[in-house]
């Protein structure tokens, strides 16, 4: 009894130094502020499986991302259980066709923090199917290979104070400008040119057929003058 005791607080002692591990790596890396910002997300937790400090990085105040762009979800995952267990899916109905896991999947081993988007991509929600604010919050379904699956009501944080040390959500692109109508006042282009040119030699064939009329009047006499 007393050795199955010590394997049952194996993992929970385990977690416990991967979350003092965790916070004092945020200390070191900013203090206050980085505790501060590892305390606004959502925390939950699932037969072992802690998620810490889950959120959806939105846009900077007052900005909306729309509906067909994507947005990263950060967060802190640590496995508290015997055995490693891989995150497989993530779903958010209502919000995204689809979240994107770097590599399809993820290996959280045992006591050991994960945080996606560190060092590589993040979990991504793929084509919104709404716009999405800052101070909304979007429901995830995280599913673990082994643990099963855990629901996050996810807050979207706007993309402003200690949020501008991740990399910035998508933004839409700038609307393009309206070209103006009428003609360029730049130089004349092939087309003009070549119309110039032409207009130039009909003047020309013209005033050499004046001519060259005149010079036979003066040539020629006329009946009453040979007479």
């Amino acid at each position: 009894m007393r050795s199955r005791g010590r394997v049952a607080r194996g993992p929970a002692l385990a977690v416990a130094a991967a979350l003092v591990s965790l916070l004092a790596g945020c200390a070191g890396s900013g203090g206050d502020a980085a505790q501060s910002v590892l305390a606004n997300g959502e925390n939950a937790s699932l037969r072992g499986i802690l998620l810490r400090n889950v959120f959806v990085l939105g846009p900077g105040p007052g900005e909306t991302i729309p509906a067909g762009e994507s947005a990263p979800i950060y967060l802190v995952l640590i496995n508290g259980r015997a055995q490693p267990d891989d995150l497989v899916s993530v779903t958010a109905p209502g919000t995204a066709r689809s979240v994107e896991i770097p590599g399809d999947r993820l290996t959280l081993p045992v006591s050991e923090p994960v945080r996606p988007g560190e060092g590589g991509p993040p979990l991504t929600l793929q084509d919104l199917t709404r716009n999405l604010s800052g101070g909304q919050y979007v429901r995830l379904a995280f599913e673990f290979e082994q643990a099963g699956t855990v629901e996050v009501n996810t807050p979207v944080m706007p993309y402003a104070d200690l949020y501008t040390s991740f990399p910035a959500p998508t933004s839409p692109p700038p609307s393009p400008t309206a070209s103006p109508t009428g003609s360029p006042t730049g130089s004349p282009g092939p087309a003009s040119e070549r119309a110039g040119r032409e207009r130039k030699g009909g003047e020309r064939k013209g005033s050499e057929r004046k001519g060259s009329g005149a010079d036979a009047e003066t040539a020629t006499p006329s009946p009453a003058s040979s007479g």
